[in-house]
């Protein structure tokens, strides 16, 4: 006999559809010392369909408690979950209900979860990084997210997949002498255990992908900066670059880029940045060059600090590339998100093409569009002439695949096709008008 079919949307190994969730309050205690976390979290329900299960991601995940709560009439109703299954080759937890959710009778259901996870060692999830102090050369730890492609699971139960997206609450509760970041500015900050640790409370995110959630702890200083504000509808934005101790002062130059890139892409996209504040963080352990989380942007070391006079140009211009990279990820990719994985090269591409865009804007005098040819459609073609290069839109049915399109077909060739089509005579205005179409139409 076959084994069952997998749950798919269009051959794509998905999670259900019954239900899906608007709006989650998370709370983490992370333990730098042990490398564990505890959690909590309140995810606000929609019921779609009639369902007696409720399936979620998860991965090195434990689930110590979990609860869903109802409406009947205008009392509350409380169903202990205690049936957990879990599909770890899928990386889900399954919660069997006690009764049948209706969609109508059943408003906006709450499920409440307690668990606990590991601070791993696999710059993946919620990890933990160390550094050597520069004031002190003692070695310290720190905690970081990266969720890109699927790894938010790690970090708590969710619904991890981009098109899924949903608002934010987080709660971090932290030792008072360290620094607590996410996404969003802070709410409140209130002392707890008698002043040993400090809730840090974030406001309301706006809806998005499990993926660009980020949240960070540790002993950290910053350099600050704001955006003027004229072409983001007269709001200036915060902007801020995070360092371990001793090193903030080499953020200046990635500081500098960052003011001048985000108000010429309010400008350009004709859409002010929607956040607050734009913060940006060096990471000692970090595997990606860089990852666009919204409103908290996480580097390697190396991508986001330059000293002048005792770094080269060529690495003065890599960072101005990635950082401008990353910034139009906030409108395109963040503000406006792929279906699936299956697109990633539109995400990619689009912004590798306009990130040089940015450049090309603040220095005029880097000649960019030569040194694009030379490594961006140089580095595409080297790859495609490879038996092991694909097309530029792959078919991804498994998380598990995600990883094997962060390519330079992706990145380098997507972003040259898009230049290509940028270039089609149809107006000197086209690139810009074209750039706010897609982010309507999308």
């Amino acid at each position: 006999m076959a084994p069952p079919a997998p749950t798919t949307t269009a051959d794509r190994t998905v999670l259900p559809t019954e239900v899906h969730p608007t709006h989650y309050d998370l709370t983490l205690t992370p333990d730098l010392k042990a490398f564990t976390f505890t959690g909590y979290e309140e995810i606000q329900l929609v019921v779609d369909r009639e369902v007696r299960k409720i399936v979620l991601n998860a991965d090195e995940i434990e689930i110590q408690k979990a609860k869903l709560i109802r409406l009947v009439g205008k009392t509350e109703e409380t169903w202990d979950i205690t049936d957990i299954d879990y599909d770890k080759p899928k990386q889900q937890v399954t919660l069997l209900l006690p009764d049948t959710l209706h969609p109508g009778a059943d408003a906006k259901p709450k499920l409440q979860i307690h668990f606990t996870g590991i601070l791993n060692d696999k710059m993946s999830g919620f990890y933990r990084s160390s550094y050597d102090d520069a004031k002190t050369g003692e070695k310290e730890w720190m905690a970081v997210t990266q969720f890109e492609a699927a790894d938010a699971r790690k970090a708590f139960p969710c619904w991890d997949e981009p098109s899924i997206k949903a608002t934010f609450d987080i709660t971090l509760r932290v030792p008072s002498r360290l620094t607590a970041l996410s996404n969003m500015d802070v709410r409140e900050e209130r002392d707890e255990e008698g002043g040993k640790l400090k809730a840090v409370r974030f406001n309301t995110s706006p809806i998005m992908s499990t993926y660009l959630v980020a949240f960070t702890v540790g002993d950290l200083e910053f350099i600050e900066a704001s955006t003027s504000g004229e072409h983001n509808e007269g709001k200036p934005v915060r902007c801020r670059i995070y360092t371990p101790p001793g090193l903030s002062s080499q953020g200046a130059y990635a500081l500098s880029v960052t003011t001048r890139v985000l108000e010429y892409f309010a400008q350009i996209f004709g859409t002010p940045y929607p956040l607050p504040k734009m913060d940006m963080l060096a990471v000692p352990d970090f595997e990606a060059g860089a990852m666009e989380n919204w409103g908290l942007v996480t580097y390697r070391t190396v991508l986001l600090l330059w000293e002048e006079g005792k770094a080269s140009g060529g690495a003065q211009q890599r960072i101005a590339s990635v950082v401008a990279h990353e910034l139009a990820h906030q409108w395109f990719g963040n503000l406006v998100t792929m279906e699936w994985w299956s697109h990633l090269w539109l995400n990619e591409g689009f912004a590798t093409w306009v990130g040089e865009l940015a450049c090309d804007h603040i220095h005029p005098e880097w000649d960019v569009w030569t040194r694009f040819v030379v490594d961006d459609v140089q580095r595409g073609l080297h790859l495609d002439s490879l038996r092991s290069s694909h097309p530029i839109e792959v078919e991804v049915r498994d998380a598990a695949e995600i990883g094997q399109i962060f390519d330079a077909i992706s990145y380098s060739k997507g972003g040259s096709v898009i230049r290509m089509l940028s270039s089609l005579p149809v107006g000197d205005d086209c690139t810009e008008d074209s750039s706010t179409e897609i982010r309507v139409d999308c």
